[in-house]
């Protein structure tokens, strides 16, 4: 043991993210299963220093639990008894020492004395652990479905019988999950699978004292090895002799997809990501099912993963919090297609994700929170419940079509129905922003408080009060000052809130521009090929397509939506120089606010922001005596505003466009249009008005 410091520190460094979690006390259960995957992994590998300090962990772990209260004297039980287990593993004398010191502190600050306990033992007969592990296997199938639940179910029978110095309990347990992992690997024809199979009965065999036994686990040693050359075989890859013409020559054949997972496999462990992200890709392509509806979509499941590996392993390298946000699409993306037992380890790898963002991107070596998704996904459906049944009352009390059309009182009726569903939008756009708020207030209690003022806002249908509970994601960033410490906060800030977004499971993956599946860059049609049926589309970030990505990451770092208010600022000042009367000043400001507004929301977006600098810009060609340009904004804007308002909707911002082209056109000399506009600016004051009283 003590020759093996730098396997001791690599170990140290695969347990940090789950001693974090378990020194915060935030969730011991998940804790203990990690813990539990961790011990599995290290018997199916023979790594001793990984299956000791798992142990030691799991024997830390129920020590706190009794420090808790938690069922003291059993877990206290547990833990003394597992740091004695462990001192046949070690060698050396401080080693020792240090497992006693252990059993000693947990004397002391639980009052116990662990000699006057006396061991005990559930039955180390044959019939005895036959009926403990069918009993285990019973109530686990009844309460959860799937390999993944069974697996912790026999990891902790394990570790139970270890407690309990079961021999015969410990290696039927083992020998179970080799079984599981066995038949896993039958049905995947997963070479890895196959070797953990072996790995967890070679386990048994050391503990096994039963002959029969012993030949038993023998035999399955050499049937699950036999199995994995197999399917080693189907996946060696070599020229084939082809007949062209009268000729014969060698060509490669296409790659199959066992080939190309096979050869991504061998370049993610060399490192070459970009050869395994090139043949993931190809793999997932060649068994990709655009149709919904063909129950074929677990196939690629396992490029999908992998491709994850990639993505994960290319964030640690380039700490760049984009390629977190991919592969936590492409797991997510992973998770809605996988069968049942499959589910929870990919679910596992999303909370990897997570916290290895925070360590890479953010640099903090802090415990990160457990991310409660069902609990944010619970939120977000109690919202569109609650609009769906407000939509079913707005119908039956306020539906205008039971009534005739000659029928009074249904302009009233209209009306009425307006300003309810007026009111529900209301109450979405509100709902919204404090589900977001609650999601970036999550953020911030990992990453720390902001280094200045900011505030967010809404861009689309947000900030036109249309937004729909499925509606995407569409905003920028607002800041007291724009310095790159302060910017970079806020980029990660917006990829931490993007990670939270993703697992809500709504994010398609051509939504996630990644270039091995849709490369929207290229001329080839080809290479935007990827088509998601199957991830659910509502609340996620705006695409990162060309002609949309309106968040705060924009279409890069140089055209980030993370900005001072300046144009806000231009805007102001092209309006003091317009009321001094320097209106070529105030043109030029207002031009330069309205390339930044144009910018925010897109060019050609109908904004009412951008309605109203063109409406200034008209006022000020007005002042400067071209009212023939002055026409043109006055025009645009009011375009802008009867799209955003309704073409005939009494609208006070409509009122002073059409008052503005009555002006310019009789500054024109063409006065049938002034009287036009006159006359429309009349009708809509008169109706405005009445509305009031």
């Amino acid at each position: 043991m003590a020759n093996a410091t730098t396997t001791l520190s690599t170990v140290a460094e695969e347990l940090r993210e789950l001693d974090l979690i378990f020194r915060s006390g935030s969730d011991l259960d998940f804790v203990e299963k990690g813990y539990g995957r961790k011990l599995i992994q290290g018997l199916s590998t023979q790594n001793n220093i990984l299956e000791c300090e798992a142990l030691k962990s799991l024997g830390d772990l129920y020590l706190q639990k009794a420090k808790m209260n938690d069922n003291k004297v059993e877990n206290f039980y547990k833990a003394c008894s597992l740091y004695t287990e462990l001192l046949q593993y070690y060698k050396i004398n401080e080693e020792k020492q240090v497992l006693q010191r252990r059993i000693s502190y947990a004397e002391k600050c639980t009052k116990l004395v662990h000699n006057q306990l006396a061991p005990r033992n559930s039955g180390n007969t044959t019939l005895a652990v036959s009926m403990t592990l069918h009993g285990i296997t019973e109530k686990t199938r009844i309460k959860r479905y799937g390999m993944m639940p069974l697996v912790e179910s026999y990891t902790e029978s394990f570790v139970n019988a270890v407690v309990e110095r079961n021999q015969r309990l410990q290696t039927e347990s083992l020998k179970s999950i080799g079984d599981l992992y066995l038949e896993k690997g039958r049905v995947g024809k997963d070479e890895a699978v196959f070797t953990k199979s072996a790995g967890l009965y070679r386990a048994a065999l050391d503990r096994c004292e039963d002959s029969d036994g012993r030949e038993t686990l023998k035999h399955r040693i050499k049937y699950a090895e036999k199995v994995r050359e197999k399917a080693r075989k189907r996946l060696k890859t070599g020229p084939s002799l082809k007949k062209v013409g009268s000729d014969n020559c060698l060509t490669s054949p296409p790659m199959s997809y066992e080939q190309h997972i096979q050869k991504g496999c061998r370049a993610l462990q060399a490192g070459d990501l970009d050869t395994a992200e090139h043949n993931f890709a190809a793999a997932l392509k060649a068994v990709h099912v655009k149709e919904s509806n063909t129950g074929q979509h677990w196939k690629e499941v396992q490029p999908l993963c992998k491709l994850t590996d990639v993505f994960l392993k290319r964030g640690m390298q380039s700490k760049d919090g984009g390629d977190f946000t991919k592969a936590a699409a492409l797991c997510n993306a992973a998770v809605v297609r996988s069968r049942a037992e499959d589910r929870e380890d990919i679910e596992q790898t999303i909370q990897t994700i997570t916290h290895s963002f925070v360590k890479h991107v953010l640099g903090l070596k802090l415990t990160v929170p457990y991310d409660d998704i069902k609990k944010h996904k619970s939120k977000l459906s109690e919202c569109r419940d609650y609009v769906v049944e407000e939509m079913k009352r707005i119908e039956k009390r306020r539906d205008p079509y039971c009534l005739d059309d000659d029928d009074p009182s249904i302009i009233e009726v209209e009306r009425k129905r307006a300003e309810a569903i007026k009111t529900l939008f209301d109450t979405i756009v509100h709902q919204r922003r404090t589900f977001i708020a609650s999601l970036v207030g999550e953020c911030i209690q990992v990453m720390g408080p902001p280094p200045c003022k900011y505030a967010m806002i809404g861009l689309g249908s947000h900030a036109t009060g249309l937004v729909t509970p499925y509606s995407d994601l569409e905003f920028a960033l607002l800041i007291e000052k724009e310095t790159e410490i302060i910017v970079d906060y806020f980029h990660n800030l917006t990829h931490y809130l993007h990670l939270k977004v993703i697992n809500l499971g709504e994010t398609i993956l051509p939504a996630m521009a990644i270039k091995s599946l849709n490369d929207f860059e290229s001329d080839n049609k080809l290479d935007d090929w990827f088509y998601d049926s199957v991830t659910p589309r509502g609340f996620s970030f705006d695409g990162a397509m060309p002609h949309a990505c309106k968040t705060p990451l924009g279409r890069g770092k140089a055209n980030h939506l993370i900005r001072t208010p300046i144009a806000s600022s231009l805007s102001n000042l092209g309006l003091a120089w317009s009321n001094l009367g320097d209106y070529r000043k105030a043109v030029s400001y207002y031009e330069q606010s309205l390339q930044i507004k144009q910018n925010i929301y897109g060019e050609g977006t109908e904004h009412p922001d951008i309605a109203y600098i063109l409406n200034n810009l008209g006022n000020a060609w007005s002042g400067l005596g071209d009212f023939r340009k002055a026409i043109s904004y006055h025009e645009q804007a009011l375009h802008i505003r009867q799209s955003v308002h309704g073409k005939t909707t009494p609208h006070p911002s409509i009122v002073k466009s059409l008052y503005n082209l009555s002006v310019a056109w009789r500054n024109v000399g063409d006065l049938r249009k002034s009287v036009f506009y006159h006359d429309e600016m009349t009708w809509m004051e008169k109706m405005i008005e009445s509305y009031r009283y």
